[in-house]
């Protein structure tokens, strides 16, 4: 992204559209873009209010909303990336209001020139992707790592390697126990066909990256409606990003996940299929 011309703010408008496009490409539970956002430009240079969106809600899956929030911070995240990146600060309050869905208010004010590895932060949002083939065997450095987790320790969160295979088996155990019951669960089974896609759609889950157990007992069903217009900004097209990351010999846990490539000894049969 390019920041303004010196002594130049952009309109308000543009900007904050522009950052709200961004905080769109969030990774979220089976592409539901569960957020809606309401951008006031004015005074100060304007605010961005973060809702939720429970029409996109997943109750079966996540009966208690954790996972709606998380795609929802996710997305509040990229907004700050990309604001930052036009030379912009956010200072953001969180809940706000009596509104449990009003997540977070935003306030935009001008900023420090951005620098060189913020305006890159913000250039990686367009290439974020979904990965759902099979991680190759090649191990995550410790370099990585370690500046992984002063990514997560910058927002306050914490990264857990699991290296014990004590706790690697017991993880992959837990998983994949999980995963059996929604696999068994009626209900569940209904929700993600209510998301998955057959053709080029602006949400849900395309039919052909999920594993064929996945889909054998549902059938997909017709788009959800379309994303609110007006003082929201559109969402996002149909990528979505599978929340881990994982490698021989260690297993990095995001979200409860793991990948396909579990340490050498591990049993395949307790492979983990991830969803959107």
């Amino acid at each position: 992204m390019t920041p303004p011309a010196a002594g130049v703010l952009p309109p308000a408008q543009q900007y904050l559209r522009r950052a709200v496009q961004a905080a769109t490409k969030a990774p979220w539970v089976h592409n539901t873009q569960p957020w809606r956002f309401h951008i006031s430009p004015g005074q100060d240079q304007g605010s961005v209010e973060l809702f939720a969106d429970r029409q996109r809600w997943l109750p079966v899956l996540d009966p208690t909303g954790r996972q709606l929030e998380f795609s929802c911070g996710a997305a509040l995240l990229m907004l700050r990336v990309a604001l930052r990146a036009d030379g912009f600060d956010a200072a953001v309050t969180m809940l706000p209001g009596q509104d449990p869905d009003h997540l977070a208010s935003v306030q935009v004010q001008p900023g420090a020139d951005p620098t060189e590895q913020e305006q890159a932060l913000a250039g990686a949002i367009a290439l974020r992707h979904s990965q759902r083939s099979p991680f190759s065997s090649r191990a995550v450095g410790a370099e990585a790592l370690d500046e992984l987790r002063r990514a997560a320790q910058a927002e306050g969160a914490w990264l857990a390697v699991v290296h014990r295979r004590n706790d690697q088996l017991a993880l992959t155990v837990l998983l994949a126990r999980a995963d059996r019951e929604e696999t068994d669960n009626a209900a569940y089974g209904e929700e993600l066909a209510s998301w998955l896609r057959t053709d080029p759609a602006p949400d849900g889950i395309p039919v052909q990256v999920l594993p064929a157990r996945a889909t054998a007992a549902t059938t997909p069903r017709p788009p959800h409606p379309a994303p609110r217009t007006g003082s929201s900004a559109n969402r996002a097209g149909p990528s979505c990003s599978r929340p881990v990351a994982g490698c021989t010999g260690r297993l990095i846990a995001f979200r409860g996940g793991i990948a396909h490539h579990l340490p050498p000894g591990l049993s395949r049969r307790t492979q983990y299929a991830p969803r959107g």
